[in-house]
This record gives C-alpha cells, structure tokens and sequence, in this order.
C-alpha cells in the first residue's frame, strides 16, 4: 500500500503600480489635480501550491477584489481608479491567499504619487506702476522706460525653462528652475516714445508633467511732450519788435495774451504773468490743442514802451512747461511850434520893424517838432501869401527854416 504526501512552500507576491509606476518610493508619478488615477495589483503565486480565497485590499480604499485560485506561477491582474487629490499620496497594497494547510501568506506593496497643481504668476510694471490700465505712469518722451516682470510660482511643483517675453520687445529671460512660491525678478529697459504705449509681458513654464503653464500682464505708459505757447498783443498788434503800436498818451491799451497748449498732455494750473502787470489770470485746464485768451487794459504812457507776458502750466509729471513773449507801443504825444519872423523880428506885437515902403521883406518860418514822433507832410501855409513849402519829415526835436520874401506896403 503506497502513500505519499507535498512538502509545501506557499508564496505569494503583489507588484502595486499607479499609472504604470511602479512608485515604491515618492515622489512617484505626477498627476494633474483630479486628474485619473490607476492603480494596477499584479498577484503573483510564488509558491508550489494553489492559493485560494486571494484578497487584494488598499489601506485608502479598501478591498480591491479576490480571486478564488491562483496556482503555482500564475499572475493576475487587478485595477482600481481614483481622482487624484493635491500633494503627496501614498498608499499600501496588500495581497493574502490561503494554502491548501497551515497559515495564510501574503505581501504588501507600496505606491505613490503627486497631484500637481502647477501655476504661475506674472506682474509687470512700468517705471513702477503696475499700470494695467492707460494711460499708465506719464513719461517724458526719450526718457528712460524700466518694465520689471515679477514671476511667481503660484503652484506645488517645480516650473523649469520658465521664458519671459514681451509681444513688444521680445524675449526679456529665462529662469533655469523656479520653486514652489518663489519669486524672482527680470527687468528691461526701453526710451520712451510719444504718446500712449501699451505692451503684454507673457510668463511660461514647464511643470513635472503635462502642458506648460502661463500667465500674462499688460503694461503702459504715456510718453508725454508738454509744450505751451503765449502770443501776447498790443491793440491787436503782436509787436514782438519795436516800436509797436502808436497809442496816443493816455489812451486805452489792451492786451491780448492767446495761451496753447502746444503738447500732449493736459496743462493744470496755467498761470499767466506780465512782468509790468503782475498777474493777467489762471487757467485750471488745458487740453492738448486747446488755447484761451486773457486780456489785460492799461493807459498808454509817453514813449517807448516794452513788456514781457509769461505762460506756465503744470503738466501730469515732471517740471512745469513755460513760454513768454514780447510786446511793444508807443505812447505818442505829437506836438508842432512855428516861430515866424519879419526881417528878422518875431514882431507877435505890432508894429514890428519899420521897413522903407517897397523895401524888402522877408518872412522866416522855423518850424520845430516839440512832440516825441516823427511828424511828416508838414505843410507851413501863410493867410496872405497862401503856402510857404512842405517839409516831409521832421523828427522828434528837429527844426527847420522856410523864408518868403516880398514887398514892403505903405
């Protein structure tokens, strides 16, 4: 009578993967925040006789599945799914099969993953103003443009060949490695040019896996060219030179002060002065185009003339803008003496000089400019002889002399 029995060895192995990795140790595979996850349980019989009854659990999800038989040598597989929550995760497979005697056997496997949130930041600025909206900081046209791009991980993962550009001035840098939360700081500098300026700074990196991530952030400055203008006249006359208008002493004089504003930008507080008058007035506002006119009156005084009206105006940053310009009258007092004579005698009383019936006489006529203008066409006439000459031109102070001669009457 025959007998025999199997010197058992049961064992069992469980290889745990999560997305195809077998991730014993973190960080493991990288999956995008509720991203799927799968998790495979190879089971394996290492031993020399069937298992029954083998039950793959999970300590996060529990039981996994069974199988009824596993025999010696043979594999399966099995799988279960999940949502991929932020951060590190870790879990521990466990596979137990029971032999045909004596005590179960069983193995555990641990996996791992990481649920990427990347994310990036970007914010640009001009001359320090983060100026999303225009008109941003003013400028002076041809004065310096410093844009800074602040860039921010704002993720859990490491960003690497994070690239800054600009769709104005290209490409501004590049960050070999930016950590989670950390900052770091490009800049570029520019010349500003007239008139408003907008440009989009871009931030891009790579995360651990998946597609890249980016932001982007406008900026803008107004390149401004304050500019004011002053024409300031006398009666209507610009009269920047001498002698200006004639005004007779003591007459109206108005002044006309047109105020442009010759730029680009808004002028405040446009105050115009008269360095004779003192203050001519205050404009709050003026637009770029725009102009006003003061006036001013006065009283013509004697003689020449001359005063200089100034325009100041504030424009939205840097130093006030200003012009001035000149004008010019003549406050005329025109005056004429004639002094006439008979053979030499001014004679304004009679008789005068005695002189032999048709004897000679001779009158003279000194004629004499006692006002401060030329006088010109003089004419010298006498109510018995009629007209004696003209004189074209006589100067402020300038005498001359016509003579008539005739016979004496008795």
């Amino acid at each position: 009578d025959p007998s025999h029995y199997i010197g058992q060895t049961p064992g069992i192995s469980l290889v745990k993967s999560t997305n195809g990795n077998d991730a014993n140790n973190a960080t493991g595979p990288y999956i995008s925040v509720n991203g799927t996850v799968i998790w495979t349980y190879n089971v394996t019989n290492t031993g020399d006789v069937n298992l029954t009854n083998v039950t793959v659990t999970d300590n996060v999800t529990g039981v996994v599945g069974t199988i009824p038989l596993l025999q010696p040598g043979e594999s399966q597989t099995l799988t279960a799914t999940g949502v991929a929550a932020v951060g590190q995760y870790a879990n521990l497979g466990k596979v137990t099969g029971t032999p045909p005697v004596g005590d179960d056997v069983s193995d555990e496997d641990p996996s791992h993953y990481f649920g990427q949130l990347p994310g990036i930041s970007l914010v640009k600025s001009t001359n320090g103003d983060d100026a999303n909206n225009a008109t941003g900081p003013y400028i002076p046209v041809n004065g310096t443009v410093i844009w800074t791009y602040i860039v921010t991980n704002t993720g859990n993962v490491n960003l690497t060949n994070v690239t800054v550009t600009d769709n104005v001035t290209g490409i501004v840098g590049i960050i070999p490695l930016l950590l989670p939360g950390e900052s770091q700081i490009l800049t570029a500098t520019g010349v500003a040019s007239a008139g408003q300026y907008a440009n989009l700074g871009n931030a891009t990196g790579t995360p651990p896996s998946g597609p890249n991530v980016s932001d982007e952030d406008p900026s803008h400055y107004f390149g401004q060219l304050p500019a004011i203008s002053l024409v300031k006249s006398t009666n209507g006359d610009d009269a920047n030179d001498p002698t200006g208008p004639y005004i007779p002493e003591n007459g109206t004089v108005v002044w006309t002060y047109l105020v442009t504003n010759a730029g680009n930008v808004n002028l405040t507080n446009v105050t115009v002065t008269d360095n004779v008058t003192g203050l001519v007035g205050l404009l709050p506002l003026l637009q770029p185009g725009e102009s006003q006119t003061l006036t001013a009156n006065g009283i013509a005084a004697a003689g020449q003339y001359a005063n200089m009206g100034n325009a100041t105006g504030t424009p939205p940053s840097g130093p006030n803008v200003s012009d001035e310009d000149p004008s010019h009258y003549f406050g005329q007092a025109p005056g004429i003496s004639l002094v006439k004579s008979t053979n030499g005698d001014d004679a304004n009383s009679e008789t005068g000089p005695f002189i032999p019936t048709n004897g000679t006489v001779v009158w003279t006529y000194l004629v004499t400019n006692t006002g401060n203008v030329n006088l010109t066409d003089v004419q010298v006439t006498d109510d018995i002889l009629g007209l004696i000459g003209t004189i074209n031109l006589l100067q402020p102070g300038e005498s001359q002399t016509l003579t008539a001669n005739g016979i004496a009457a008795a």
